[in-house]
């Protein structure tokens, strides 16, 4: 039987928002049992994203023992899910009656109230049965505001460029810091951690990911790596973007994609490594500027520019025969698109790896385009 939200949590939820003071507020309500235990769980399930900075360690003070009440980390990017990303990456759209995927969904929800509090967007917040995972009318009418506010198609369903103009939004306005969080804050590696890693290997041994360096790896699991970041692996002579960029993961804290006996990808097979439950990648976007109009590919293009975060990875496959060294690895250690027209990506280069500002024009010339983000911690 579902929980009934009372009058009082209603009234806190009404404007879109949920203060520390709103929920102070609630506390008398809840030792007079007029709010019950499970309303509190619930508003952290369902609602959290609405809460502003300090309402999370609020919630948790007023919460009796037996509500076991768990505040959820706040919605950082949509693509951190893989269901979600499905969306974001053009493979899949969601709507009444498509059986849209609950943690999918779930997700958007999550989005749409998050946006509308951090923007003071009421009519994006779904503040009925909040991000319950079923697309069903007020997510429609939710979505459907969120379209008209942002010049998009207002059909009420989530394509691919109403959820990148979503995660856009997302990046622009970040999670506050509401309290009371226990445990992992991200489902995925701290991307952070890995851009910071990708500046280290290039301040300390960028000339071994040149082409005429010899490779050394932090990785262990590399095989013949009996010292790490020692034991010459060789390589020399030979292009190393996948190896500097694999390396970079290993060394941020994710696993990093590997072939069965232990070796990275070559840069064109690292996509692959987003296929499936468990894969070590999530696939944000995929463009190939051949097999569309030169407008689209780059509007696309330029929208998945815009979401690109820290430890990100971006591959592109050059335009030509498929070979060991037809396709390019990037490692995204900053974000400056929206003021300067830039993603500063660390990336192993002829003579040494290096740090390197890209601009729209990086790309719209290669075969294919991929933005990937690491999916699991090691």
């Amino acid at each position: 039987m579902p929980t009934r939200i009372s009058d009082a949590v209603r009234r806190a939820l009404s404007d879109a928002k949920i203060t520390p003071a709103e929920i102070n507020a609630l506390r008398g309500a809840v030792s007079r049992g007029e709010v019950k235990p499970e309303e509190l769980k619930l508003l952290s399930e369902r609602y959290g994203d609405l809460f502003q900075a300090g309402a999370g360690k609020a919630l948790t003070a007023i919460s009796p023992p037996q509500a076991h009440t768990v505040m959820l980390p706040p919605l950082r990017s949509i693509g951190d899910t893989r269901a979600a990303a499905e969306v974001l990456s053009g493979a899949r759209t969601l709507g009444q009656g498509r059986g849209s995927p609950k943690e999918a969904v779930r997700t958007f929800q999550r989005a749409l109230n998050a946006l509308a509090a951090r923007m003071n967007q009421p009519e994006w917040a779904l503040l009925g049965a909040g991000a319950d995972g079923d697309y069903g009318p007020e997510t429609a009418r939710a979505v459907t505001a969120f379209q008209n506010a942002n010049g998009l198609p207002a059909t009420g369903q989530i394509d691919q460029m109403t959820a990148l103009k979503m995660e856009e939004l997302m990046m622009d306005h970040p999670a506050p810091g509401v309290g009371g969080v226990i445990g992992a804050t991200l489902p995925v590696p701290d991307g952070n951690r890995i851009a910071q890693a990708a500046r280290d290997l290039i301040a300390t041994r960028a000339a071994d990911y040149g082409v005429s360096g010899t490779w050394r790896s932090p990785n262990p699991n590399v095989p013949h790596n009996a010292v790490p970041n020692q034991t010459p692996l060789g390589a020399e002579n030979r292009w190393k973007c996948n190896l500097f960029g694999m390396d970079a993961l290993y060394a941020g804290g994710a696993q990093p994609p590997h072939y069965p006996g232990g070796n990275y990808p070559i840069a064109i097979e690292i996509p692959n490594y987003s296929r499936g439950e468990n894969a070590p990648l999530i696939k944000l976007g995929e463009v190939w500027p051949g097999k569309t109009t030169p407008e689209e590919a780059r509007a696309k293009i330029d929208a998945l520019l815009k979401i690109a975060r820290p430890g990100d990875v971006i591959i592109v496959n050059h335009p030509g025969s498929d070979t060991s060294d037809g396709g390019h690895t990037r490692i995204v250690v900053a974000n400056n698109y929206k003021t300067d027209g830039t993603v500063d990506c660390a990336q192993a280069s002829s003579d040494a790896a290096r740090i390197r500002g890209e601009t729209l024009g990086s790309f719209t010339g290669e075969e294919a385009f991929y933005l990937l983000r690491p999916a699991i911690a090691r």
